[in-house]
């Protein structure tokens, strides 16, 4: 290693912010086997003490000083919740646009070894790539299930479950953009991932979502075959809440995007519903149509939240 000592290690960090004790937290969840595919793969976690890491982890094809292959690069992005909520709460707006380090020889341009330091960084986050594809190759009932999962993934983890996306590497990152495409920012921190879970321990290093190259027989995972389109899980997936019952009428009639670009005002209007947010909270500039959906497919829901706001609102005889 660059400073001579044996095994896996971090050579550079920004510490202070970080403690010691979040560098070996974040450690222990960057772990990388090589294969014959061996390919780029990207973590999303959260750790014990509430920051985001967006990490990127690639192998090395340099020897180690004892001539052994199997060495690999993690570079993390560690940011504070609320920022990374307020913009958006997708690690694919830095995928997409955030250089990553590829090699040993980058991250030590960059940082001082000596001191073990890299200095922090601002990051410009403009909005993620829509997914134009993936969705298109999905039966409707079978894209629904997806998206329901991904709104899931707490209660599955509570159930000592976790979706398991069995493809190869691109069509599992591309499944995870089509499933953070419809997910409000709080649910999104739940549903922690690793693109390329191979030979790795799901009780050791747990991810709501981890990618694995083939099906895995394993009860512990909810099966998202990509190749053949379908889901196999064992528990409901029928839409319950009013976001998913916007979702289910828009997938179904092939107005995906409609699901991707109004996502957000969907989740609020329904959590309104719900009766866990209060109007004032709402996204501003519904668009109309939005509305008039959410009002339809949640009718009773809807009367019943506009006649309490009504008796809030007027002074009693």
């Amino acid at each position: 290693s660059p400073r001579n000592r044996p095994g896996f290690q971090t050579i550079l960090a920004t510490c202070p912010p970080l403690t010691e004790n979040e560098i070996e937290e974040i450690e222990g969840r960057l772990v990388y086997h090589v294969s014959d595919l061996s390919p780029v793969k990207r973590v999303f976690f959260s750790t014990s003490g509430g920051k985001v890491v967006v990490a990127q982890i690639v192998p090395l094809a340099e020897r180690d000083a004892a001539g052994r292959t199997g060495r690999y690069l993690a570079h993390c992005l560690v940011l504070e919740k609320e920022p990374f909520l307020q913009a958006g709460g997708s690690p694919f707006a830095i995928f997409d646009t955030f250089a990553f380090f590829h090699s040993v020889q980058e991250a030590l341009a960059r940082g001082n070894l000596a001191g073990r330091y890299i200095g922090p960084i601002t990051l410009d986050v403009a909005g993620t790539k829509q997914p134009t594809v993936a969705e298109q190759q999905w039966p409707a009932a079978e894209l629904l299930k997806v998206m329901i999962l991904g709104l899931r993934t707490a209660e599955l983890r509570g159930e000592g479950k976790a979706i398991a996306l069995a493809g190869k590497p691109d069509q599992v990152y591309e499944t995870l953009r089509l499933m953070f495409s419809i997910l409000p920012p709080e649910k999104a921190l739940d549903c922690t991932f690793d693109t390329y879970f191979y030979r790795c321990n799901l009780r050791a290093t747990y991810f709501s979502v981890v990618g694995l190259p083939e099906t895995p027989d394993d009860p512990r995972y909810v099966v998202v075959d990509i190749d053949n389109r379908r889901v196999s899980c064992e528990c409901s997936l029928q839409p319950s809440s009013p976001y998913e019952r916007w979702l289910a009428a828009n997938v179904s009639t092939g107005r995906v995007q409609t699901c991707i670009e109004h996502h957000l005002a969907a989740w609020q209007l329904g959590q309104w519903v719900e009766g866990s947010l209060d109007a004032s909270s709402l996204t501003p500039n519904v668009p109309p149509e939005v509305i008039e959906q959410m009002c339809h497919i949640n009718r009773w829901a809807w009367a019943f939240r506009l006649a309490e706001s009504l008796c809030r609102q007027v002074p009693p005889p």
